[in-house]
C-alpha cells in the first residue's frame, strides 16, 4: 500500500467536497480497499498451498480485476466529470463492493474446509479433498473474452 495517500488533494468535488454517488466515494472505495487487502493477506500461508492449481489462477484473476478495477475507480471519482458519470460509476463501485465481498466470503469457505481438513491428522491436503466452494466467476471487468486462451500475440 502507499503512505500518506493525500487527504484532500483531488479527491475534492468542484464545491471541496468529496464526490458520494450513492455511497460511492473514494473514501468508501478505500475502506473496501482496506478490507480487500485483509483478505488478501488471509489467503497466504496454509490455505493458498491447500488451493488446486486452476483455483490459484483464478484468484490470481479476480484479485487482479479487483485491483484494476479499485485504481480506476479512485481516478474517476476524483476526476472533475465523476457526477456527470454517476450511473457508471455507481455500477462500478457496486461491483467492486460486491467483489471484494465475494472474496471475503470465499476466504470463509476455503477457511472451514482448511479446518476440516485439520480435523483428520496430519497437515497432508494433497490426497484427497472435500468438495470445494462453490465460487462463482466475478464479473468485475467487462468480459470481452474467454479467459486467457489466444491472448499471446
Amino acid at each position: 500500500g502507499g503512505a500518506g495517500a493525500g487527504a484532500g488533494g483531488p479527491a475534492a468535488a468542484p464545491g471541496g467536497a468529496e464526490v458520494d454517488i450513492e455511497g460511492c466515494s473514494i473514501s468508501a472505495v478505500r475502506g473496501a480497499g482496506r478490507e480487500f487487502d485483509k483478505t488478501l493477506k488471509g489467503f497466504r500461508g496454509p490455505i493458498l498451498k491447500a488451493m488446486l492449481p486452476p483455483e490459484v489462477e483464478g484468484l490470481h484473476r479476480v484479485v487482479h480485476s479487483l485491483e484494476v478495477l479499485k485504481s480506476s475507480l479512485l481516478r474517476e471519482l476524483a476526476a472533475p466529470d465523476a457526477l456527470q458519470r454517476a450511473d457508471e460509476l455507481s455500477a462500478d463501485c457496486r461491483r467492486y463492493f460486491s467483489g471484494v465481498a465475494q472474496l471475503e466470503a470465499d476466504l470463509s469457505r476455503y477457511g472451514e474446509m482448511q479446518r476440516e481438513d485439520g480435523e483428520g491428522g496430519g497437515p497432508s491436503t494433497t490426497g484427497r479433498r472435500k468438495a470445494q466452494p462453490n465460487l462463482p466467476q466475478l464479473e468485475v471487468a467487462s468480459s470481452s473474452g474467454r479467459g486467457l486462451a489466444g491472448a499471446a500475440g
